[in-house]
């Protein structure tokens, strides 16, 4: 008789509002959200289970309003996947809700192993989150297990009071990063890639947070020395309007707005590129570990980032750092990219890149969650 697998629960509840606009934009707009890749590999082991309460609501009104109205509700539904699982995975701050009703069924005796999911490698500064955060921590220091991205978030916690034994890193943003092949590489980029001596990239939503403006004016340094360059900057986003008007304040013709690509079409823009940039300026809010440059990797290009993105230390020595903020010296990165395209682009290098893509597999990442579930269950006496 086939024996029965363990019930693993992944609890998310949150809502999310117009008062939120990147968030509110990024959910309206995306028509083809990617599977959550960490739960697909598990369904070959476990039987997984998921509360996924992800309102959104086309209001100003603040999501704490909404969550005083609404909170309830969300909270007794994701309770009672929660109270049917075994070993529940909450998917951290901001999702309160989820992560109390995981804590809860812990105490309760109904689950075993109670697992946070967290990104964090800086706290937000927004008011609401400096209020919750020593809530959050309660919460962090109560898990059995607290899973991380990568070492940035694996340091932050480590800084914070929390064991290192009860952190466990798990690249499960590795799985997120795979794109659909590029078997023929569209007309409408063929076209650009042939009027152009050098391309550079980017691809992602259009917002001040991701320092587009940045690489607009970085690009206008970059075009004095490399007049047939061009700049691609594809996606979508609320400062769409603000960066077009400034290409065209600063008399750039070589920057396209693509708009939004199309999964197939997303491994064919990275592979008519020369580079790919991505650099982001502090905010509030994180950026905490970003797909897109492990994307470019992948697809056998360097990606230059700005120093805050929090997957630099686990994709060094594959990406060119820049300081936040800094047009001069994404500039001169950019620059030194282009004057050594030739080594920067052989077949040699591309496969490096790859190769090193490739490092972290479906197979590594659940292992690397067997693992951690397996130590939580040893470091807590925990019958399996």
């Amino acid at each position: 008789m086939e024996s029965r697998k363990t019930r693993i629960g992944f609890i998310s509840a949150q809502i999310i509002t117009a008062s939120i606009p990147s968030a509110f934009y990024k959910l309206t707009t995306s028509s083809n959200q990617r599977d959550e890749g960490l739960q697909e590999i598990l369904k070959n082991v476990f039987d997984v289970s998921e509360v996924s309460m992800r309102r959104v609501y086309y209001t100003s009104l603040s999501p704490l309003k909404l969550y005083l109205i609404l909170g309830p509700l969300l909270f007794l539904r994701a309770l009672e996947i929660a109270l049917k699982s075994e070993i529940v995975v909450a998917q951290g701050y901001p999702d309160l809700l989820g992560v109390i009703a995981s804590y809860v069924s812990k105490k309760s005796g109904k689950s075993k192993i109670f697992v946070i999911k967290d990104t964090h490698w800086y706290w937000p500064s927004t008011r609401v989150s400096r209020v919750l955060w020593p809530v959050y921590l309660y919460f962090i220091k109560k898990a059995d297990i607290v899973i991380v991205p990568g070492k940035a978030s694996y340091v932050f916690w480590i800084r914070n009071g929390i064991d290192c034994s009860r952190i466990s890193i798990v690249h499960y943003y590795w799985l997120e990063s795979t794109m659909k092949e590029c078997k023929s590489i569209p007309t409408r980029l063929t076209k650009i890639r042939e009027r152009s001596n050098a391309l550079i990239l980017y691809l992602g939503r259009l917002i001040k947070k991701r320092g587009v403006d940045i690489l607009i004016r970085a690009f206008d340094k970059v075009r004095k020395e490399q007049p047939n360059a061009t700049l691609i900057i594809a996606g979508s986003g609320p400062d769409e309007g603000y960066f077009k008007e400034l290409a065209s304040n600063l008399g750039l013709k070589n920057v396209m707005f693509l708009g939004p690509v199309k999964e197939d079409e997303k491994q064919c823009l990275y592979r008519i590129a020369d580079l790919f940039a991505y650099v982001p300026v502090k905010t509030t809010i994180p950026e905490e570990w970003p797909i897109p440059p492990l994307e470019a990797i992948r697809s056998g290009i360097i990606p230059i980032v700005s120093d805050i993105v929090g997957s630099i230390p686990d994709l060094k020595p594959y990406v060119i750092i820049v300081p936040e903020g800094d047009v001069d010296a994404l500039a001169q990165a950019i620059l030194k990219v282009l004057r050594n395209s030739e080594d920067m682009r052989s077949p040699r290098f591309k496969d490096e890149l790859i190769k090193f893509a490739n490092s972290i597999n479906p197979q590594v990442v659940l292992r690397e969650f067997l693992y951690t579930v397996k130590n939580a269950i040893k470091m807590r006496g925990i019958r399996a």
